[in-house]
Parts: C-alpha cells; sequence; structure tokens
C-alpha cells in the first residue's frame, strides 16, 4: 500500500473518500513506524481524498492516529460502531470482533 498511496498521490486522482479498516496496529511501541501514522507514507495518504475513515477495535490506535493527522491538518472524531448482523459488517474482521464482543471504533477524519 505505501507505493499504492505514493502513485494516488502522484496521479492526482479524484478520491473522495478513502478507508483503513482493520489494520494490524503493531502494539509494541519499538513497532510505531509500522503503524500507519508512524511510517512514511502518512504525508501522502493523508493528502488524498476529501475524507478518511478508519476502523479498528482498538480505540488507542485511533486516537494515536488522529493525533497524528491533525499535524497535518486532518480533524475528526472517533465514534463507537453499533453492533451489527455479521453480514452488514464491512470486514471479515469487524464481524469477528463483533461476534466476540469486542467494541469497534471509527475515525473520520475530513481536512481543514
Amino acid at each position: 500500500m505505501n507505493d499504492f498511496y505514493r502513485l494516488v498521490k502522484d496521479a492526482a486522482w479524484p478520491v473522495s473518500k478513502h478507508y483503513i479498516l482493520y489494520p494490524n496496529p503493531w502494539p509494541k511501541s519499538k513497532h510505531l513506524q509500522r503503524r500507519w501514522h508512524g511510517s512514511a507514507v502518512f504525508p501522502q495518504m493523508t493528502s488524498i481524498g476529501k475524507q478518511l475513515i478508519l476502523r479498528s477495535n482498538w480505540l488507542l490506535y485511533l486516537e494515536e492516529f488522529k493525533q497524528a493527522a491533525s499535524w497535518v491538518g486532518l480533524l475528526g472524531d472517533i465514534e463507537m460502531l453499533p453492533v451489527m448482523e455479521a453480514n452488514k459488517a464491512l470486514t471479515p474482521f469487524e464481524a469477528k470482533f463483533q461476534a466476540s464482543k469486542q467494541t469497534c471504533w471509527q475515525l473520520t477524519l475530513t481536512s481543514l
């Protein structure tokens, strides 16, 4: 995805919104650079489209991403997702997490 985000930015594709759904958040602090908001492609990723939506079952990950996004001019809110039927989940991960009674969260970011 790193190269893809760079190519999208270079090509100036007209992206209205894009999603990052249930990424592996790399929970160890020594792996920060492996998280999207710690990666070198973060500026390109956050500068495409008008809206960036992340979903995760790890609230801290979204809070960190929100903070990093504010440094590049994106603001947003985190909300708890309602429990839904598995066939209405956006990904199999979302269905799995909700089936195991984990809370899922959504961060919706827009540029200033």
